[in-house]
């Protein structure tokens, strides 16, 4: 089944996580472009769109393959009684290879929540991590901050790899775990398994599972050339286990 068939959008846990990230950008004043791909939550991304996309020129691209998604974000937004519509680009084509689609050649705020397998995603998005970090060099705007949302199914996937995911992720821009949740798990790798365990900060009804909890892992970075860069990490359930991160740097 492709994801996009039994993602839930109305998942109280994936809503607070990616409500979150958006409510960190708009307190840190961060104006940009955005890319994202929504699936059928058009109204949430429209209010996103307007946190972020603040600057005058700054619009939100939408991306879907599938045609019904497509059908319903277009008619949504047609419907949309928010002031902030008129910023939003809908494409159809794929987010990853998003310049290929009539999108922006690189967005400073990339949203690539697809929600699919963790191997994948991180994969894809390491080239698209690489895209947006070398942007400095061509135009002095960049050298403000940028950011990268992922949204990923770790179901099957041991808690050791998805550190060794992150850590291949996070080298592309040069920068390094020290610890997760307190733990070097470098030095200790027989606490890999703690990984998984974070704070407890939410707690929402997921489908015939009940009560289920949003958990924050806290990363520290090494002392690295990027300026105040920082890896926000959170897990839930949203019909498979779920990890969600939000890569600011600068």
């Amino acid at each position: 089944m492709e994801y996009h068939t039994k993602y839930d959008e109305t998942n109280g846990g994936t809503r607070y996580v990616f409500d979150l990230f958006y409510q960190m950008m708009s307190n840190s004043k961060i104006k940009s472009n955005l890319v994202a791909c929504p699936g059928k939550d058009v109204d949430r991304y429209i209010r996103y769109a307007s946190t972020v996309c603040r600057a005058y020129k700054a619009r939100a691209y939408f991306f879907e393959n599938a045609e019904d998604h497509l059908k319903i974000i277009k008619e949504k937004l047609k419907k949309s009684k928010h002031p902030d519509t008129y910023r939003v680009r809908v494409r159809q084509g794929d987010v990853i290879t998003h310049e290929s689609f009539g999108g922006p050649k690189v967005a400073r705020i990339e949203d690539l929540g697809l929600g699919i397998g963790i191997r994948g995603m991180l994969y894809q998005a390491m080239t698209r991590l690489y895209r947006q970090s070398r942007a400095v060099a061509a135009n002095s705007k960049w050298n403000a901050f940028k950011v990268q949302i992922l949204d990923s199914c770790t179901r099957g996937v041991p808690p050791e790899e998805w550190y060794q995911l992150y850590k291949q992720y996070l080298s592309i821009i040069g920068l390094e775990i020290f610890t997760v949740n307190g733990i070097d798990v470098e030095k200790k790798p027989h606490l890999f398994a703690k990984f998984s365990y974070g704070t407890k900060v939410f707690t929402y009804n997921e489908g015939s599972r009940g009560k289920c909890s949003v958990y924050r892992h806290d990363v520290e970075l090494y002392p690295h050339k990027y300026e105040k860069a920082k890896l926000h990490l959170y897990s839930c359930i949203n019909g498979s286990s779920m990890l969600q991160s939000m890569l600011v740097y600068k």
